[in-house]
């Protein structure tokens, strides 16, 4: 095993194997775990402002930027922690209906000893929001995250972290791209591709119990591509703020001063991935094997999308598996940032020992 990566000296927090279930942080612990910093610089212009350190929405301070992509939409981008000629590059991005900021607790905990970039999606942020829902293919999602990394990590090997539509955009890259990205740790399934490609040699499968999973699966991803294409109805009810505001009431209570609160637009422009990605990809993917160095599928066992489903035959579809288990939903990843961070270095390290970014 590589031995273990150089951090700040303090006792809030250290780099470990976490246990196969982890338990979640309780707001105190939350607190306390990203307390800990050795900078007393400015927050990133992203982040609410923070005069005390021992505030969890302090973060180091981000170099901020934009990169255009090819299509010509404007894509922001932070960068955090180590310079990239001085550590391994941890990309990481959101998914619906968050920004990138929804892993903020792991930005901080990561970028004490990397390279970190966080980048918000086409529709999010501060990135370009353009309107026609072909705007949001996954090509044109890969491509956004291509310029990202060109821009801030240029000709070098990238770890990449996610949950649903980021790993989605990732896996999409990394089909013309091999060799780019070094380890990929994705919570929940990390490809729409092998998802489909699993659920339709099930649907045909003489073996009843799998057209039964087939089905379930088939029947979770029609319930959110049919409620984005219903006319009107659910644009008009993302734009009305009210979504937002009773899921933002809920992380108050959940994550304390974290912040982390839905925006209704980009709630909107989120489902246009969906209608844009879900049908044709559902229907027709485009290929079933996933080739990196190193997978790490985190399975969030009670998340309303079933990644078991695909992740317990992910192994035939990719070089080298690392499957791990938390009893969570996207919805509660925000208590869990210490065991993702150190699963995340875990992966990053073996990598890394094997081939390093970093000369």
């Amino acid at each position: 095993m590589p031995s273990q990566p150089s951090h700040p000296q303090h006792s809030s927090w250290e780099w470990h194997k976490p246990p196969a279930n982890a338990t979640p942080l309780s707001t105190t612990d939350y607190r306390s775990t990203v307390a800990s910093t050795s900078s007393s610089n400015a927050l990133a212009s992203k982040a609410k402002t923070a005069e005390n350190p021992n505030d969890p929405t302090f973060l180091p301070t981000a170099e901020a930027g934009f990169v255009t992509s090819a299509d010509g939409t404007r894509i922001s981008y932070y960068q955090y922690g180590k310079k990239v000629t001085e550590a391994p590059t941890i990309v990481i991005t959101g998914t619906w209906p968050w920004d990138a900021q929804v892993f903020n607790p792991l930005v901080r905990l990561l970028a004490q000893t990397y390279h970190v970039v966080q980048y918000d999606q086409r529709g999010y942020g501060k990135s370009g929001k353009p309107l026609p829902i072909s705007a949001y293919t996954l090509d044109k999602l890969a491509a956004d995250f291509g310029a990202v990394i060109d821009k801030t990590a240029p000709h070098k090997r990238v770890h990449v972290v996610g949950v649903e539509w980021g790993p989605y955009a990732f896996s999409e890259y990394n089909q013309s791209h091999k060799g780019r990205i070094a380890s990929f740790t994705s919570l929940g399934s990390p490809s729409i591709d092998i998802n489909a490609t699993c659920a339709k040699a099930d649907i045909t499968s003489s073996d009843k119990a799998e057209q039964k999973t087939a089905r379930q699966y088939y029947a979770s991803s029609l319930f959110f591509y049919g409620l984005a294409n219903v006319p009107v109805i659910p644009s008009a009810i993302m734009l009305s703020g009210m979504p937002a505001l009773v899921v933002n009431s809920v992380s108050d209570k959940l994550a304390g001063k974290w912040d982390a609160h839905l925006q209704g637009d980009e709630m909107y422009y989120g489902l246009k991935m969906m209608k844009a990605n879900t049908l044709k990809h559902g229907l027709h993917p485009s290929y079933s094997f996933l080739d990196v160095p190193l997978l790490q599928v985190i399975d969030m066992s009670m998340d309303i999308l079933p990644s078991a489903y695909v992740t317990s035959t992910l192994e035939k579809h990719t070089n080298r598996l690392l499957l791990r288990k938390l009893r969570a939903l996207r919805n509660t990843i925000v208590v869990y940032p210490v065991s993702i961070a150190n699963w995340v270095n875990e992966a990053v390290r073996v990598v890394e020992a094997e081939n390093p970014s970093v000369k």
